[in-house]
């Protein structure tokens, strides 16, 4: 876990906010319960710009997700061996 600490040193650079990603779903949605008990999960379809009736924007953008600011620590890591590239 902290095996970076050996190769890195870490400088606390700021705090900030990140947009991050979400799909909201409900779990009846995903999961799928078979006779014997066991749970299959289906993965979530993203609806994307080129799919999208009318969309103008990005045709790369994903159009069925919401996007959520996240606040998130900037950290620089600076290599301990000086020829580490």
């Amino acid at each position: 876990r902290m095996r970076i600490l050996k190769y890195f040193r870490l400088l606390l650079c700021s705090l900030s906010f990140l947009l991050f990603c979400g799909v909201t779903v409900q779990a009846k949605d995903i999961l799928e319960e078979d006779a014997d008990g066991s749970v299959h999960q289906h993965p979530v379809a993203i609806q994307w710009g080129y799919n999208t009736p009318g969309w103008k924007v990005a045709k790369w953008a994903p159009t069925s997700v919401t996007w959520v600011p996240r606040q998130v620590w900037i950290i620089e890591q600076i290599p301990k061996d000086p020829y580490y590239n």
